[in-house]
């Protein structure tokens, strides 16, 4: 948690101090058929834990580095949440995006003169 402290009410001349918490969290995203459901569709979410793998994940902006998510349909939520001190009363927002995967293949252009080997994420293609 991080703290904020506001100065508040007429005057402002009462302090406050809020607790917050900023998190990411990662899910794998499959949609099955679901005839009840508006689109047709519903999505089934399986966690992906990064609070030990990605340092960015209780921050404004999540960093994920290349190779770290696999093929597929994801949906990353942020979660902004405000300490309330009252477990019955429970302030936070999220909001979510969806990141689709895709394979690239790697296209190599030999041009006389150039480089002599390929390379991609250390694995050498052509030498």
């Amino acid at each position: 948690m991080s703290d904020r402290t506001l100065n508040h009410g007429p005057g402002c001349c009462t302090e406050i101090t809020y607790n917050f918490s900023k998190t990411w969290k990662i899910f794998k995203a499959d949609l099955e058929d679901d005839p009840s459901h508006h689109t047709g569709k519903r999505e089934v979410l399986t966690n992906i834990p990064i609070n030990e793998s990605l340092a960015s994940w209780n921050t404004s902006m999540l960093d994920v580095r290349s190779l770290f998510l696999n093929y597929g349909l994801h949906k990353l939520v942020f979660r902004f949440q405000v300490e309330t001190y009252t477990p019955e009363v429970v302030m936070f927002k999220e909001a979510y995006t969806y990141v689709n995967i895709t394979k690239s293949p790697l296209v190599a252009i030999m041009i006389a003169g150039s480089v002599s080997q390929i390379a991609r994420y250390g694995h050498y293609f052509i030498r």
